[in-house]
């Protein structure tokens, strides 16, 4: 997994791409994208339903916004086959200060973050 990406204010990215549909965050949007390359054993897996986001910060830890990236809209693939690459987004409702020391770690959807799959100083 490689952080491609990150829009530190994506705001105005994030609800143009939706069409006017997402509502306007707490703070702001900031938007990370990403290329994951899947080396499990199964016959496939979806960055978007498999894997789970989360910034911690000195004090907190902020769960991925409720709210679609811009690959969703442009309908950018999410699975993949053994060996296989794709290139994904995630969007974080985060006040910007808050960005200076967070860490982003990726899990498993559904995992306690125990078994964390990577972590990338932002």
């Amino acid at each position: 997994m490689k952080v491609t990406g990150i829009d530190r204010h994506a705001t105005a990215a994030v609800i143009r791409a939706s069409g006017g549909f997402v509502t306007t965050p707490q703070f702001q949007y900031v938007l990370i994208s990403f290329e994951a390359t899947y080396t499990g054993t199964h016959a496939s897996a979806d960055v978007e339903d498999d894997l789970a986001w989360q910034l911690t910060t000195r004090h907190q830890t902020i769960p991925a916004a409720g709210t679609s990236p811009p690959a969703v809209y442009a309908h950018w693939p999410t699975a993949t086959r053994p060996g296989g690459t794709v290139k994904f987004q995630v969007v974080f409702d985060v006040a910007p200060r808050s960005l200076r020391h967070a860490v982003l770690s990726v899990g498993r959807t559904g995992s306690s973050f125990g078994t964390v799959h990577g972590d990338f100083q932002l």
